[in-house]
């Protein structure tokens, strides 16, 4: 009901350059502080809500659609299980979702380009992941930013491939898959 009451915000509409809610997991992932310290320097309003280990200091859920609803781009970083909810997010409030590859599990084969999202190439040097090439990520950013076409370019064929591959269906298939791998 909260998310049917939301006007779903144009390219100009929105606040938010970029939002990131939720926990940094530099024992998980250490390069999504690194991302969050580059899209710092990008002009312009962000939203940044980083939760401790044990903070339980939450946002409503309204608070948190909002957030999204007033965002451009949406930081969709690894994490802890191939089903995230952030991979979808950006398709329902028409963001352009940031993702690194190629540590970012997703679920059926789900395409990730730079024709549906802002990809950055992450490497693990010695235990610690880095960004590659900060400077094309940055320019990757700017253009999205600065482009009202490319952006809906880009949030509309995400918003295709999540409508048509991260289905309950398609996600159960991959979950067999998965399972027929380890018998």
């Amino acid at each position: 009901k909260i998310i049917q009451n939301l006007q779903k915000k144009t390219f100009n509409q929105k606040k938010y350059n970029f939002s990131f809610v939720g926990r940094i997991h530099n024992n998980i992932h250490n390069a999504r502080s690194d991302i969050i310290n580059l899209l710092k320097k990008i002009k312009g309003e962000y939203y940044l809500k980083e939760y401790a280990f044990n903070d339980n200091r939450r946002l409503t859920l309204l608070d948190y659609c909002n957030i999204l609803n007033d965002s451009k781009i949406c930081l969709t970083p690894w994490g802890k299980v191939w089903d995230s909810a952030r991979h979808p997010e950006p398709a329902v409030y028409g963001n352009v979702p940031l993702i690194p590859r190629p540590n970012c599990k997703l679920a059926n084969d789900i395409s990730l380009n730079d024709e549906n999202a802002i990809v950055y190439e992450t490497k693990n040097i010695n235990g610690k992941f880095t960004i590659d090439n900060q400077d094309k990520l940055l320019n990757k950013i700017e253009i999205c930013l600065n482009n009202n076409d490319h952006f809906n370019y880009l949030k509309n064929n995400w918003y295709e491939e999540m409508y048509n591959k991260n289905t309950l269906f398609e996600r159960a298939k991959y979950i067999l898959k998965q399972i027929k791998l380890r018998i």
